[in-house]
């Protein structure tokens, strides 16, 4: 079954979240498909992969892109899956309702949007999955709890 995370940001932003986590991925030769709400947040998310870390390479594409499905991280608007990724990272607030092809879900939210994570967070449990939450604390700090 897969493996359900949320993260709920308090002071980081998305941009400097989500590489760590995609490094994370790449350290363990995990292919990574990143569903964004439109294709000008995607080109933002992007440009945000480029030009993160002057010192380190995360090697992705955009879904459109010649040899998207050779990209180890490949970020859409939409879910198809060229990439054969494991892990799905939902941002915006992207309703995704079967998540079962792969073998882990992120999905990151901001703190004001506790509206979506509620919502995310029961779709995901009547659906049977466990949710483990990584809350960011206010010194950046993550507290995690689980749900089942």
């Amino acid at each position: 079954m897969t493996q359900v995370s949320f993260y709920n940001l308090i002071r980081d932003t998305l941009e400097s979240v989500l590489p760590k986590i995609l490094e994370k991925a790449m350290d363990n030769d995990i292919k990574a498909l990143i569903i964004t709400a439109s294709d000008e947040r995607s080109q933002s998310l992007d440009e945000a992969l480029w030009a993160y870390d002057t010192d380190s390479f995360l090697p992705h594409g955009r879904s459109n892109d010649s040899f998207a499905q050779d990209q180890p991280i490949l970020i859409t608007n939409s879910l198809d899956n060229k990439n054969d990724a494991s892990l799905l990272v939902i941002v915006d607030g992207v309703d995704v309702p079967n998540i079962s092809e792969f073998e882990r879900c992120i999905e990151i939210f901001y703190a004001e949007e506790a509206s979506k994570v509620d919502f995310a967070k029961d779709r995901r449990l009547k659906s049977g999955y466990k949710v483990k939450v990584f809350q960011q604390q206010e010194n950046g700090s993550w507290e995690t709890s689980e749900y089942s």
